[in-house]
C-alpha cells in the first residue's frame, strides 16, 4: 500500500516458482486514507481479496502481507472503524472459507515474486498504531505542580455575519478575571 492505493499480485505456484497471474491495484476511499497505516492495510487487504475472489472463482487463497492483519483488526480497529466496516472486514478476512492470512517478510509485490528476504522483519502493527496515534510523547494525565488551572467554554458566535470568539482567564483562588479577549475571526479561503 502506498499513498492510499492498495496494490498486490495474484500468483500461482508453478514449478517451484510463483507465476504471475494478475497485478491488482485499487484506490482506497478518503475515509480509509485518514486512518493509521496498519489500519489502512486491513481495508486494503479486504478490498484486494474481494477483487481476487472474482478472478479465482472463490477457490483457496493464501494472502501474504508484512502486517498482522487479524490482530490489528481485533485489537485496534474498533477505535477507528465503524461497526459496519468491522463486520464487513471480519466477514472477508476471518470468515471466508479457503482464505489463509500469512505474515511474510516481503514488503512489496516485487519482493514476493522474487522470494522471501533472509532478514527478519521487525514490524509490530499494534506498536506502530500506538506510535502513530499518540498525541504527544510526554503527555501525562497528572497536574503540573506549578501550572494554572484554566477553564474554557468554547464561546463562539456569529455577530453581523462575522464569526467571533473569546476567552477569559479566571484566577481560581480569588475568582477574578485576569485576562479577557474577544476577537473577530476572519475566514481565509483560497481562490480556485
Amino acid at each position: 500500500m502506498e499513498e492510499g492505493i492498495a496494490y498486490g499480485v495474484l500468483t500461482q505456484d508453478w514449478g517451484g516458482y510463483r507465476k504471475l497471474v494478475a497485478y491488482l491495484s485499487k484506490l482506497l476511499d478518503s475515509v480509509v486514507r485518514g486512518w493509521p497505516a496498519c489500519v489502512q492495510v486491513i481495508a486494503a487487504t479486504a478490498t484486494l481479496i474481494e477483487d481476487t475472489q472474482k478472478l479465482t472463482l472463490r477457490k483457496k487463497i493464501q494472502v501474504h502481507t508484512p502486517h498482522d492483519v487479524k490482530t490489528a483488526l481485533s485489537q485496534k480497529a474498533p477505535q477507528w472503524l465503524t461497526d459496519s466496516r468491522i463486520l464487513k472486514y471480519e466477514v472477508i478476512l476471518i470468515s471466508t472459507e479457503g482464505l489463509e492470512l500469512v505474515t511474510s517478510k516481503c514488503l512489496n509485490p516485487t519482493q514476493f515474486l522474487i522470494g522471501e528476504l533472509l532478514t527478519d522483519l521487525e514490524h509490530d502493527c499494534l506498536e506502530v498504531i500506538e506510535m502513530q496515534t499518540k498525541v504527544i510523547e510526554d503527555l501525562e494525565d497528572e497536574l503540573l505542580p506549578y501550572g494554572r488551572i484554566l477553564f474554557t467554554d468554547g464561546s463562539s458566535r456569529v455577530i453581523v455575519g462575522k464569526r467571533a470568539s473569546g476567552y477569559a482567564i479566571i484566577d481560581g483562588q480569588n475568582m477574578k478575571v485576569e485576562e479577557k479577549e474577544e476577537a473577530t475571526l476572519k475566514l481565509v479561503c483560497p481562490v480556485l
